[in-house]
């Protein structure tokens, strides 16, 4: 599978303190790529270095053979990464269609123009309709149960046409039957349309029922990575991070 992004060397320090420590690693294109590891472990602190809002130490970041480490997070939105974070954004004073038309004009540069974007009725109805919202269009965002807001915010995200998707704990806050339902959703969209993701998450069902590869991330450096089968085996990460996750209680370890 070839590398859609690269990550060489990826460091970042707070005080003398190492939140990430020469992290390197690849996503492919249509890959659904979990981060995991205990709260502290630099996963965070990663992200905002890959989607720009933290400038590295040192490093280096590739998105399709283009260097983006250092760009402005909507540069680098413009050039295919699209992210949802841990607590959902979203337009409170808007309605759901109001507030993905308005993410879809950021990633289409009509904010100032006081134009709609060509089509645009149509793509939100598209990108409602992949997160199950397409009932709720004129429904207003302060009514919305969280599940929605959540699944809102992945229309908002994905509003840019992103090729990768940057997923910071997208299951935090849900009920069971909400997160499944959010992570099936977001595996019929990386099957459709060929879209990589990145995610972190502290619920192992989530992650084990739907990443192809596990990264394992602990005082800020990579201990493990592999297939969901490796890491499930593999003493340190059970040492350090999955601790008695075959019995069901690996959720304590937040």
């Amino acid at each position: 599978m070839s590398a859609l992004l690269q990550v060489s060397d990826l460091a970042k320090s707070f005080g003398g303190v190492a939140a990430v420590d020469g992290v390197s690693f690849r996503v492919g294109a249509g890959e659904r790529l979990a981060l995991i590891g205990p709260n502290g472990a630099g996963k965070t602190t990663c992200f905002n270095l890959l989607n720009g809002q933290l400038r590295a130490d040192r490093g280096r970041v590739v998105l399709d053979g283009q260097t983006i480490t250092g760009r402005k997070p909507r540069q680098i939105v413009r050039l295919g990464i699209g992210r949802t974070f841990q607590i959902a954004r979203s337009f409170l004073s808007m309605t759901v269609a109001e507030a993905v038309e308005t993410a879809l004009d950021a990633a289409t540069r009509h904010t100032l123009s006081f134009r709609r974007a060509p089509d645009a009725s149509v793509r939100i109805a598209e990108l409602l309709g992949q997160v199950g919202l397409q009932d709720q269009a004129d429904r207003p965002v302060t009514e919305l149960p969280y599940g929605d807001v959540k699944r809102l915010d992945l229309a908002m995200a994905l509003s840019s046409s992103p090729r990768l998707l940057f997923m910071d704990e997208p299951t935090a806050g849900m009920a069971a039957a909400d997160r499944a339902l959010l992570m099936d959703q977001v595996s019929a969209i990386v099957a459709a349309s060929n879209l990589a993701v990145l995610f972190t998450e502290h619920d192992m069902e989530a992650v084990f029922g739907h990443a192809d590869r596990v990264m394992v991330m602990a005082r800020g450096q990579l201990i493990a990575e592999g297939t969901v089968e490796e890491i499930r085996r593999d003493p340190e990460v059970r040492r350090v991070y999955l601790g008695r996750a075959e019995t069901g209680e690996a959720e304590t370890h937040a």
